[in-house]
């Protein structure tokens, strides 16, 4: 889980300067180290304290998986030099490639460069979370990749607009989100989960974003969330009373028509929320469809 708003001092402590033992040869690269090297770099880096800029790209990147080089908020100068070091790493496509996958989506970036935790950054991050960070993204398709991105970019809308409104915003990665029963098998992987809080409110929301234009997966999510509500640990695991409400994203309005002949056969446990893409980039961000009643509504209180 990392805190979105309000935005906490990332800065360390610095413990002290590290073992000369621990010392990297500057002449080796972050790729040519062994996994064993990787370690002992990371522990060296958090001996000696990171910036508070490195810490927060390493949170973003922890829960997010994989963004986009504008919501880093970083010049490329720095996350090329970070790069370098092996923090983060960058994804192999051309400028070009990813930006005619965005427009696709729908989306506009004028730094259309994608990047992920470098060997260092995994290492750094598994040691600060005690959680394994999200991997693959090297070999993953660009569309794949891209499904996350615009995640990332719907918390991050989301969250801004929680924060200046004065409510506190901790966001979970897909991997912290996910939920087991009681035999350990996971039900539910949402693709992140927000947690809010002000004053005597505190509100969750599971959020799902859809690329497809078919019915089938947005049933098969609401049989999820039916079943994890019913079954899962969700309570410890998120560590809320009440089971989350669903934000639902979509490319294509028939995901949406999904989700509304699905519901109409469950209980009412769960409430879910959808919103068109292109709507969402208009900065509709408050206002969503209940999908059991087709009528807008406010995710917030007034």
């Amino acid at each position: 889980m990392i805190s979105l708003f309000p935005k906490p001092d990332f800065s360390m402590k610095r413990l002290g300067r590290p073992a000369v033992h621990a010392k990297r040869n500057p002449d080796v690269l972050p790729a040519q180290l062994s996994p064993q090297q990787v370690k002992v770099e990371a522990r060296r880096l958090l001996a000696g304290g990171l910036p508070p800029r490195i810490w927060r790209v390493v949170d973003l990147l922890f829960a997010g998986g994989v963004l986009s080089a504008r919501q880093l908020d970083i010049p490329a100068s720095t996350l090329r030099r970070w790069a370098h070091a092996g923090l983060i790493t960058r994804l192999p496509f051309s400028s070009e490639e990813i930006k005619a996958g965005m427009r696709e989506l729908g989306l506009q970036d004028e730094q259309p460069l994608l990047y992920c935790l470098g060997p260092l950054g995994m290492e750094v991050a598994s040691i600060r979370y005690e959680v394994l960070p999200a991997s693959g993204y090297m070999g993953y398709p660009l569309m794949r990749i891209l499904h996350d991105v615009v995640v990332s970019e719907i918390v991050l809308e989301l969250g801004r607009e929680f924060g200046k409104r004065g409510w506190k915003v901790d966001w979970y990665g897909k991997y912290e989100s996910t939920l087991t029963d009681s035999s350990g098998h996971v039900i539910l992987e949402p693709d992140a989960f927000i947690y809010i809080q002000k004053e005597d409110w505190d509100i969750s929301f599971a959020v799902e974003y859809h690329n497809e234009d078919k019915l089938t997966r947005a049933a098969d999510k609401v049989t999820r969330y039916e079943h994890a509500c019913a079954k899962g640990n969700w309570r410890d695991r998120w560590e809320v009373e009440t089971f989350p409400s669903v934000l639902a994203v979509f490319r294509h309005a028939i995901v949406g028509e999904g989700y509304k002949r699905a519901v109409q056969n469950q209980r009412r446990e769960v409430k879910y929320f959808g919103k068109v893409l292109a709507h969402f980039q208009e900065g509709r961000y408050l206002e969503w469809v209940d999908v059991r009643s087709l009528t807008k509504q406010k995710i917030l209180p007034e």
